[in-house]
């Protein structure tokens, strides 16, 4: 019988191997970010699924997006392909590329009402550089986080 060699790990060792903290562990298992362990009697195993599930959090959260949009990007549980496309703009894959309002509406399929709501949120801000916000006008540079957004 061959023997499988199954990476799993307790909480601190898994707290260790991902690079966040305990506390944030079971923070984002409240949050249902992350599924509960396997468990063992009273000894809770995580596997490389929450190792791997951690890292991708925190890649994400590096690119500007809150945990909620990470949690329905991960869970797949947007709503079709304009959510993708928001997360992966909002994420910075299209960082360094000023658009206008209206572009970044058409790159990532979501209606400027959309748009709105996200400046209004926080999630998307003027640039600072920029002379921005405009009454009435949606021709004035943006990009999208972390580098922030303009009308």
């Amino acid at each position: 019988m061959a023997l499988v060699n199954i990476e799993r790990w307790r909480v601190e060792e898994l707290a260790a191997a991902s690079g966040v903290s305990v506390d944030t562990i079971r923070f984002y298992q409240k949050r249902r970010l992350l599924a509960a362990p396997a468990r063992e009697g009273r000894v809770a195993w995580y596997g490389t699924q929450h190792r791997d599930r951690l890292l991708r959090i925190r890649e994400l959260q590096g690119r500007g997006l809150p945990l909620n949009l990470i949690g329905r990007v991960l869970d797949g549980a947007s709503s079709g392909d304009a959510d993708a496309r928001l997360a992966a703009a909002v994420a910075g894959k299209a960082a360094g590329i000023d658009l206008t309002q209206d572009e970044l509406a058409e790159r990532t399929g979501v209606s400027v009402e959309v748009i709105d709501v996200l400046s209004a949120a926080g999630l998307l801000a003027p640039r600072q550089d920029v002379a921005c916000w405009m009454s009435g006008s949606r021709s004035t540079s943006c990009s999208t986080l972390p580098a922030t957004i303009t009308r």
